[in-house]
């Protein structure tokens, strides 16, 4: 085998899903600001007396719908994967070396208070 070969070969770095998943949140953010501001300009353009037709004001709004949506779903899917790298299941986690360390000052505390009496 040549080194040729080996040069022609492109290196592939597959994308974390957690990466790849704030790639689109970011990209889904962007498009809801684009969306907000042509809803913006429309109320202002229906405000001025401007006449727009009920198909734009629709289709924007539906617009929006649909990216509020995959917002939402994106927003699920960052937080599942947080949740299952910091070990939590079910709706709630409990941090066990906040506990314990929690649970050591406060002994500590006492085993000071008991020795001073």
């Amino acid at each position: 085998m040549s080194s040729d070969n080996n040069n022609s070969c492109a290196l592939v770095i597959p994308v974390c899903e957690a990466g790849r998943l704030e790639a689109q949140r970011d990209e889904i953010a962007q498009t809801l600001e684009e969306l907000t501001a042509d809803i913006r300009e429309l109320q202002e353009r229906i405000r001025g007396s401007e006449r727009v037709k009920k198909t734009d004001v629709g289709t924007a709004l539906s617009d929006l719908r649909y990216w509020l949506k995959a917002a939402r779903e994106t927003e699920a899917e960052l937080d599942a994967i947080r949740r299952k790298q910091n070990g939590i299941e079910g709706d709630w986690g409990l941090d066990l070396e906040a506990a314990y360390h929690e649970v050591s000052c406060r002994l500590d505390r006492i085993r000071a208070t008991s020795q001073e009496d």
